[in-house]
């Protein structure tokens, strides 16, 4: 649920609360304890970061959350949400 949130709140350019629900939604889901929807929780995160031009950020939480199923460097160039990047 975070995610969605944390969207909202990026599109509005409420950046500080984007942040802290993408970051609070990592804590609260990590790899480690559910791989699946933990990675996607890292990949939100991501993509929160680039939504709010935190380029370093998203660049360091992208490296983690790339994989080869899902965030892939074609997805990259075709998702407008990394052109910040």
């Amino acid at each position: 649920m975070h995610s969605a949130s944390e969207s909202a709140f990026a599109g509005l350019g409420r950046k500080l609360d984007a942040v802290r629900e993408g970051e609070r939604g990592v804590a609260l889901l990590p790899v480690s304890k559910e791989a699946y929807r933990g990675y996607y929780r890292e990949w939100d995160l991501a993509r929160i970061y680039a939504m709010v031009d935190e380029r370093q950020a998203a660049l360091t939480a992208r490296s983690s959350a790339i994989h080869p199923r899902h965030l892939t460097v074609a997805w990259l160039r075709v998702d407008p949400t990394w052109d910040p990047l």
